[in-house]
């Protein structure tokens, strides 16, 4: 009997802790969200922001890639502000995918703005990491010749390569090669999109961030015929 009631432990072990750390991440990221928001609620009332309680009504549409990826992805606490000259729409996003059958959740922050002069074809824009070393897909990437730094440093991709050739123009180019940016930055039509890796953005991180995204905005919002 101590025999079978041993084994009938052994069996159910492992799925009763899989059952209490779900619990306790399930728990944790419930408060972890509250004390997000009310944290946000006060930084938006320091700066003069808005916090909105209606993001998916409020954030604009767009074809924006990051954005169109997971049907069930979430926005959470949206704030909404002026800075730099422009209007930013500044989120956390929660995205669920699938590895090996598991379930995994990640929470990121995104700053979207809307351009005022002109309009960009569909972009994505990011710092080269060794991993991306090893991707077979590298030769879709747009690359410079007059440019061999930029490529080195950053990886561009987007449908359009001769409009996006026609708009990366040798200041932005420099601007990029003389700094090495780490971020990821998408683009469509009058929106562009910023965020860092896959994780949430500090409070005290996001002013900072917000003025050096307008930096990059600013290099591409001129009014022009493309």
């Amino acid at each position: 009997m101590a025999a079978d009631i041993i084994n009938a432990l052994a069996r159910i072990g492992p799925v009763i802790i899989g059952v209490v750390a779900f619990l306790f991440m399930f728990i944790s990221s419930i408060i972890n969200n509250k004390r997000r928001k009310k944290h946000l609620m006060e930084f938006c009332l320091r700066i003069g922001f808005q916090f909105d309680q209606n993001p998916v009504l409020s954030l604009p549409k767009t074809n924006l890639r990051s954005l169109n990826l997971d049907k069930f992805a979430k926005i959470l606490n949206l704030i909404r502000g002026k800075r730099g000259g422009y209007h930013w729409n500044i989120f956390d996003y929660r995205l669920t995918s699938r590895r090996g059958g598991n379930r995994h959740t990640t929470v990121l922050t995104m700053f979207m703005v809307k351009l005022q002069n002109t309009s960009l074809p569909s972009f994505s824009l990011k710092t080269k990491t060794f991993f991306d070393k090893l991707d077979t897909s590298s030769e879709k990437w747009i690359s410079f010749d007059n440019h061999p730094n930029f490529s080195k440093q950053y990886i561009l991709k987007g449908d359009d390569k001769e409009r996006i050739k026609e708009v990366f123009n040798s200041p932005i180019l420099n601007f990029f090669e003389s700094r090495k940016l780490l971020m990821t930055i998408e683009a469509d039509n009058d929106y562009m999109l910023f965020y860092i890796g896959n994780k949430r953005t500090p409070l005290k991180d996001i002013l900072p961030f917000i003025d050096k995204a307008t930096a990059v905005v600013k290099l591409f919002d001129k009014e022009t015929d493309l």
